[in-house]
């Protein structure tokens, strides 16, 4: 075939897709080509400074393509990790930024300009808006105002993200947009999990996050791009649930095969991850899923019974068992008992601050107020676990916020479980289920993954309009 032949062919398949979209997946295709191939070269970091521009021009240029590097970059470069800064202004913030101010002004270019309106939100959008107000008010009376400056600027960044991914799960296109992308830097994050596990010195400057169960353990946990084996987990719980709706939904044996691979390749990440949380969260996710999937009573009983039968295999893997185990062993295992003190300390600090809390982001700071000598985690960056961190951070506007997001889920489960029609984001309902316990083990506000399944989960949510409301 010669090349004007291929490149006819290319269109074909890909008609109608935008410019800026196209150059947001090859944008990230080069980086991560880069991240592995060029992180020796003394240039590396300040190299990086023109994909972050790049990027921030497609955000601002197209709306489509700002969510596939919203959710692209948030994978490859994790916390500025492939910057060897942590914590640093990275890529993936850089993005954040762009996607916010790209939606603001599409919304200021547009003519007649839509109106902001009440009716157009749901419940689930009540509930976040809640906490970003609880989040505001905690800064003024914070342990740390720089942390909690910093805090609130990434937090609001964040659901700036999370209104325009929401928006657009509302469409089949915007719905694609997301998964494929979720999907694809899953798998892509699992396969240098794997091979960091083969190979555990592999590129260690770039993927240094490997790290041993205890001092001196013979097994590592692998994180791909991530800082944390954890971090890494979520997003491939994601990754897995998206890929096998697509497997359900997929018409030709191609794609459902392909979409498979793509889930069978996400959870052997999460194997080598060893996440706890992940286990329990793709076993929920993986639920809820089915249920909503298999419409039928008969067909639903027998999907649980395979679901259990095949879990109780998973735990025979050596290793995976013990690790399951170890979740409930609050005798035994330092990591479950730390949970607990933890928990302890964050309703301390709630009562002792229960309006305003210690301030978004400064449970480090507050921490040696309320210090527990039998925590073994150091440094204490965080809660440790949501419920009872995000109040103590944040003050009653938290708490109220966790009960409406918890009552909205709790509903459109419920709700899309007993109509006969499957919801169009059954992954992200599913997603959402699987992160609301896997919460009860880690604090994932600032992590992209978490506004990824909420956009997910709000697309199916009902609007605040009454019936024959107008939705501006």
């Amino acid at each position: 075939m010669s090349k004007p032949q291929a490149e006819s062919a290319i269109r074909a398949r890909l008609p109608g897709v935008p410019k800026p979209l196209l150059a947001a997946w090859a944008l990230l295709g080069v980086l991560f080509a880069w991240a592995l191939a060029g992180h020796e070269w003394a240039g590396y970091g300040p190299s990086l400074a023109v994909f972050a521009a790049a990027a921030a021009v497609l955000c601002l240029l197209d709306e489509r393509a700002s969510i596939v590097l919203f959710v692209g970059c948030s994978a490859l470069d994790a916390y500025g990790f492939i910057t060897h800064v942590p914590f640093s202004l990275s890529i993936a913030r850089v993005v954040v930024a762009a996607m916010a101010a790209g939606a603001a002004l599409r919304w200021l270019r547009t003519k007649p300009r839509p109106r902001f309106s009440w009716r157009a939100l749901s419940l689930w959008d009540a509930g976040i808006l809640v906490f970003l107000a609880g989040a505001a008010l905690s800064v003024p009376f914070s342990y740390s105002l720089a942390l909690s400056g910093v805090g609130i600027l990434h937090v609001a960044f964040l659901i700036g993200a999370y209104f325009v991914l929401s928006r657009a799960a509302r469409t089949e296109a915007g719905r694609a947009d997301i998964t494929l992308a979720v999907i694809a830097f899953g798998a892509l994050n699992a396969l240098v999990a794997i091979a960091q596990t083969l190979v555990p010195t592999l590129a260690p400057p770039v993927l240094r996050a490997t790290e041993s169960f205890a001092e001196g353990a013979e097994v590592v946990r692998a994180s791909g791009f991530f800082d944390n084996p954890n971090t890494m987990a979520l997003l491939l719980v994601l990754a897995v649930l998206f890929a096998a709706e697509r497997v359900w939904r997929a018409s030709r044996a191609s794609h459902r095969a392909l979409f498979a691979g793509a889930a069978a390749l996400a959870l052997a990440g999460i194997g080598v991850s060893y996440s706890r949380a992940a286990l329990v969260g793709i076993a929920v996710g993986g639920l809820a899923l089915g249920l909503l999937l298999v419409r039928r009573a008969r067909d639903r009983l027998v999907f649980v019974m395979a679901l259990v039968l095949l879990f109780g295999l998973v735990l025979f893997i050596p290793g995976v068992g013990e690790r399951a185990y170890s979740i409930v062993d609050f005798r035994g295992d330092a990591s479950a008992m730390d949970r607990v003190y933890l928990s302890g300390v964050s309703l301390q600090m709630f009562a002792d601050h229960p309006i305003a809390g210690v301030g978004i982001q400064a449970f480090r700071a507050a921490y040696p107020d309320y210090a527990d000598s039998r925590v073994t985690i150091d440094p204490v960056t965080d809660g440790h676990q949501m419920p009872f961190s995000v109040p103590a951070e944040v003050g009653v506007l938290g708490l109220l916020a966790e009960v409406m997001l918890a009552a909205a889920l709790a509903a459109a489960l419920i709700r899309s479980l007993r109509y006969a029609e499957r919801p169009e984001a059954a992954a992200g309902l599913a997603a959402m289920a699987a992160i609301g316990v896997m919460a009860l083990f880690n604090t994932f506000v600032f992590f992209e993954s978490l506004w990824i399944a909420a956009a997910l989960a709000e697309s199916v949510m009902p609007r605040l309009a009454t019936r024959g409301a107008v939705e501006h």
